[in-house]
């Protein structure tokens, strides 16, 4: 079947199309150009030409629910290998960001606050060291010098000495409680055990490479969630383009439609019970109709068969009252045909008088046929008269008839035009000089086959002379065109 071709189309606003057939192809068309939907009856998918970013043609497919569920079914897949991935072997307490986030009391400035709080502590410890001590004697080193310079003075008196040896047990004793506060430096956890100094610079150090080695994973930590976020949110789509009601999360959505063909699903088992139920209703019914129809057909046949006898006993009666009248119709036959004979007899006699009468009437038409005949001769010239004066009146009307016929066809050639294009065009400009507003046109297109057929054709009035179509390939048509203005 050749179907007709819409050279351009445009549909009005809020219009619709109903009943649409699209192409049906074994395969996908080679080549392809972009804007062009079928039907793969091989794949029995619906598909549809596209342009890519770059311009070239894709072809694409409609996504069937079948389709969607499967997407999100490996969207799900690929988050939870992510997630897995991101979790590695964490502790189940800090598995996750908001743990970890938690862990850290919500601290946006860890490093600063971990920092702070080293200087700090270092700080206070140090002022417990130092006390009121003069900035002279405020380390380890200075108080060595300064006893060395004692020991060492040649002008130094016995009671200096002692003082200083007194000073020196004092110093020893302070040293000693002071230790016993400090504690014992070899047991530190640190590498370093020379000096607290020595060991808060080691924490110090160690604090900084951990809060530059926690600001740098929690930046790769960053970057990957970004990504698997990018990842997913590529695979999962637009929410607010759900067509479920809920449009928060794909897990609501996919609830609420699970929800929904739950609900189908009840109604449609409420709907097949109460369908079973209306179909054993119905077949009750149906049943009883036929056991009620049985008894009444039992009772009409019981009526029929005593009809049937009652009508052979009739029959019977009729057959006897019969061969009785056929008796006496032979009787009235006998006594009939002595009748008859006797009016032939008569009939006979009375027609030997009817020919005697029969002679003497046709001597007296053939008298009266001789001046009929004379008639009729003056007739037969008085007509002939008026047939030649009639059939000149009809030769003059048929020459009239035929020149009016002339006239009329020369007036109606005059309102009707007939174009034939000589080669295929997209655009045919038609001059058909008619010089009417109104005109009455058909349009008909050459396939590639060489057959004419009425395709969807766009026509424009250029004058009151002259048409415009225009068609989307390249081909000859035929055109006839009349004007509506009478003749």
């Amino acid at each position: 079947m050749a179907f007709p071709k819409f050279h351009g189309i445009t549909l009005a606003g809020n219009s619709w199309i109903e009943n649409a057939h699209f192409e049906r192809l074994a395969s996908d068309p080679v080549p392809v150009s972009a804007g062009r939907v079928w039907f793969n009856l091989t794949e029995k998918k619906l598909k549809f030409s596209s342009l890519d970013a770059e311009g070239a043609v894709i072809i694409r497919v409609f996504a069937s629910e079948q389709d969607l569920l499967a997407a999100f079914d490996n969207s799900k897949a690929y988050t939870d290998s992510a997630i897995a991935t991101l979790k590695g072997a964490s502790p189940a307490v800090l598995d996750t960001l908001q743990e970890i986030a938690t862990a850290l009391n919500n601290d946006p400035n860890l490093y600063s606050t971990i920092v702070s709080l080293t200087d700090t502590k270092i700080a206070s410890l140090k002022a417990e060291l130092l006390g009121t001590v003069s900035s002279s004697l405020d380390t380890l080193g200075e108080i060595e010098a300064a006893i060395n310079r004692i020991d060492g003075a040649s002008s130094i008196d016995g009671s200096f000495r002692k003082e200083i040896a007194a000073e020196a047990a004092a110093r020893a004793s302070g040293d000693a409680g002071l230790q016993s506060q400090v504690g014992t430096l070899t047991s530190l956890t640190t590498t370093e055990k020379s000096s607290l100094v020595g060991a808060i610079n080691e924490v110090k150090t160690s604090v900084g490479a951990e809060a530059t080695r926690a600001l740098a994973a929690e930046g790769s930590l960053d970057s990957r969630i970004s990504a698997v976020e990018a990842v997913a949110t590529g695979n999962t789509g637009v929410l607010s383009q759900l067509t479920t009601d809920v449009k928060t999360s794909l897990v609501e959505a996919i609830n609420e439609t699970h929800a929904d063909l739950l609900a189908e699903e009840a109604a449609r088992i409420a709907a097949d019970a109460a369908e079973v139920a209306a179909r054993q209703a119905a077949v009750a019914t149906v049943t009883a109709a036929v056991a009620t129809e049985a008894t009444r057909a039992q009772g009409a046949e019981a009526d029929l068969q005593a009809a049937i006898d009652a009508e052979a006993a009739a029959r019977t009666l009729r057959d006897s009252q019969l061969t009785t009248l056929v008796g006496t119709a032979q009787t009235a036959a006998v006594a009939a045909q002595t009748a008859v004979d006797a009016e032939v007899t008569a009939r006979q006699a009375a027609v030997a008088g009817v020919a005697a009468d029969l002679a003497a009437e046709v001597t007296a038409r053939g008298t009266a046929v001789a001046g009929v005949a004379a008639s009729v001769t003056t007739e037969v010239a008085a007509r002939q008269a008026a047939d030649a004066a009639l059939q000149t009146a009809v030769d003059g009307e048929v020459t009239a008839r035929q020149a009016a016929e002339t006239a009329l066809r020369a007036a109606l050639n005059a309102l009707e035009f007939t174009f034939l294009s000589p080669s295929a065009a997209q655009t045919h400009v038609i001059n058909h000089n008619l010089n009417s507003s109104f005109l009455l046109f058909s349009v008909m297109v050459e396939g590639a086959d060489g057959k004419f057929r009425n395709d969807i054709v766009p026509v424009e009035e250029l004058n009151s002379g002259s048409i415009r179509i225009d068609l989307t390939e390249a081909a000859r048509i035929k055109v006839a065109v009349r004007s509506l203005a009478g003749v």
